[in-house]
């Protein structure tokens, strides 16, 4: 929106939307930071700020950020010798842990787990797939390339 009002061709207005992009993913690269030295990153807002996730935006995100999978193990419990097992998940940065922690909650299901750079929201169970994720999905459709794997 910045440069369709044209934003980017001052200088304060291009210092504005590089100060945005150091906000984003892993910041400036080391081009940018030489090239806008004075840039400072926009704060991101808290989860604490943002009122109730909106269905509609959690399906947008999960189209954008969400994996569906089939993990194949071997089990000795089992008779064929392997369990299988249908897997959601969200990964994300790890400064948005309280957004995927709030997942947990939102949905009912699943855990949040954190690492080293990333924080996920994982779902194992086939019981809370069959009876949150997917219904969820149904109503709220993901889009795009993930509506097929959502699919299969």
């Amino acid at each position: 929106m910045m440069m369709d009002h044209g934003k980017h061709l001052t200088a304060s207005g291009l210092q504005a939307i590089i100060n945005i992009r150091a906000t984003l993913n892993k910041g400036l690269s080391p081009a940018l930071k030489e090239a806008f030295p004075n840039s400072v990153a926009v704060p991101r807002p808290e989860i604490s700020s943002i009122i109730e996730l909106q269905p509609l935006w959690l399906a947008g995100f999960i189209s954008g950020e969400g994996c569906f999978r089939v993990s194949i193990r071997e089990s000795k419990s089992s008779k064929a010798g392997i369990r299988v097992s249908l897997i959601f998940v969200l990964n994300q940065h790890c400064r948005d842990e309280s957004l995927i922690i709030s997942l947990v909650d939102y949905f009912g299901c699943g855990n949040s787990y954190s690492y080293k750079d990333f924080t996920e929201f994982k779902c194992q169970s086939f019981q809370d797939n069959y009876e949150k994720i997917i219904p969820f999905l149904r109503k709220y459709p993901v889009l795009g390339e993930k509506s097929e794997d959502f699919k299969d």
